[in-house]
């Protein structure tokens, strides 16, 4: 039984990380801002746990398969709501397993179910407070509901124990959103500081599109976005010139360069010494 189990674990781990890719095309994305900052595409969030219920329990391994081939059928369909049946009934009968909580919470993540998700694995957090893929689904879901102050807070906690300038990019957008305009400068000095032009985040351009680049040339751009609000309009441009030659495709710099190259935009303002 409990080889069957573990055998069916890489299954649903398979199936999951199929279904947890960047792109994540059945997601519907946080509002994207209208300052042309673009939405951080969350890191990408791959099952932990595997289903491994109690062995010792009374019920029968002919009912257990069954809800387990249940659980497998309905995932191939992609009938979510059924899975999270077939599994609730499982966590009833194996309550120590923690693994099947992890995998509840990852259903209802890749569910869009975001409010059962951050319960879920809130729960979990209780025994393992640093477990960083619990602390990641619960400040992408939060962010995803709207709830920017706890996705801020959740991401800020996150970042301190993982130090992923990935992470501090989430957390300069948020304060962005926020108009903690002071604190996302200091977060977005901290990138440029420490990220190579290698190390790439995923940015929401549109509900269809999302674009895979530096993370040095998104604060480069989200600086710029800034600069150009404060009126700074000749290192705003500096800031969007910079992101492209890190990164010549990224669509956000360049739409953001060309409006300032509009007649209407000044751009021979405060002139850099």
């Amino acid at each position: 039984m409990s080889i069957y189990l573990r055998t069916f674990g890489v299954f649903v781990f398979a199936m999951l990380f199929c279904l947890s890719s960047y792109s994540q095309k059945n997601k519907q994305d946080p509002p994207k801002n209208s300052t042309g900052t673009g939405s951080p595409a969350p890191t990408t969030i791959p099952p932990s746990g595997n289903p491994n219920p109690n062995p010792n329990s009374s019920l029968s391994k002919d009912t257990v398969d069954v809800d387990l081939m249940i659980y497998s059928f309905a995932l191939k369909n992609n009938d979510y709501e059924v899975a999270i049946n077939s599994l609730y009934r499982l966590i009833v009968r194996y309550p120590s397993a923690s693994g099947l909580l992890d995998t509840l919470a990852n259903l209802y993540f890749y569910s869009n179910r975001y409010v059962q998700c951050i319960s879920v694995a809130k729960q979990l957090l209780q025994t393992d407070q640093n477990n960083v893929h619990l602390l990641e689904m619960v400040a992408v879901c939060e962010q995803y509901i709207g709830d920017t102050k706890s996705a801020l807070a959740a991401y800020e906690n996150l970042y301190g124990k993982t130090k992923s300038v990935a992470h501090l990019y989430q957390v300069a957008v948020l304060q962005y959103v926020l108009k903690r305009i002071g604190e996302c400068s200091q977060s977005i000095n901290t990138i440029l500081q420490n990220a190579h032009d290698s190390v790439k985040v995923n940015i929401t351009i549109s509900e269809q599109y999302r674009q895979r680049v530096s993370v040095r040339a998104a604060a480069l751009n989200l600086r710029g976005v800034i600069l150009r609000e404060q009126k700074n309009y000749a290192e705003a441009r500096i800031s969007f010139e910079q992101a492209l030659k890190i990164e010549p495709e990224f669509i956000l710099p360049k739409g953001n360069l060309d409006d300032m190259l509009r007649p209407s935009t000044p751009v021979n303002n405060n002139k850099p010494k």
